[in-house]
């Protein structure tokens, strides 16, 4: 069955050196280079930008709360038809940042390390497949599923 890809043309919406970014590092007192909130990408300055690995990681959190997006809309469209209850479901809509959390903190109490952040799946597959160069083009739809299962020792 052949499983059609978004639109591989469509790159975001690319913003270098935001204050948003250099609030949020301040805030959470870490090294972030770059944030993803769909469809914007905010960089702390130009050189990262440029920087194809870190381009192709945002690139692919792109299209998972794309791909997330569209699956929340129909649940919010189907719940909303089904239970008439338009904006208790409109949560459903964020899809990916519900997973995310819930992967996050499930992740919080299975890992003894302070890196669980590198095990949520959608930045497992980022970090897996960010230094393939055409990765956004071969990619196939809801690839982060594979990375959904955490083996811990």
């Amino acid at each position: 069955m052949k499983m059609y890809r978004f639109n591989p043309r469509f790159k975001g919406f690319h913003i270098i050196s935001n204050p948003i970014l250099i609030i949020l590092m301040i805030i959470t007192s870490s090294n972030i280079s770059a944030i993803t909130v769909f469809p914007f990408v905010f960089y702390h300055n130009k050189y990262v930008k440029m920087h194809f690995i870190t381009k192709n990681r945002h690139m692919i959190f792109i299209y998972q709360q794309m791909e997330c997006g569209m699956v929340g809309i129909l649940i919010y469209s189907f719940l909303g038809l089904l239970l008439n209850a338009w904006l208790i479901t409109i949560p459903v809509i964020f899809l990916w940042y519900i997973i995310y959390a819930v992967n996050y903190v499930a992740n919080i109490f299975r890992c003894k390390s302070k890196l669980f952040n590198n095990f949520v799946a959608f930045n497992r597959e980022a970090n897996a497949k960010s230094n393939i160069y055409n990765y956004i083009i071969l990619r196939r739809p809801f690839n982060w599923r594979y990375y959904l299962p955490l083996k811990t020792n």
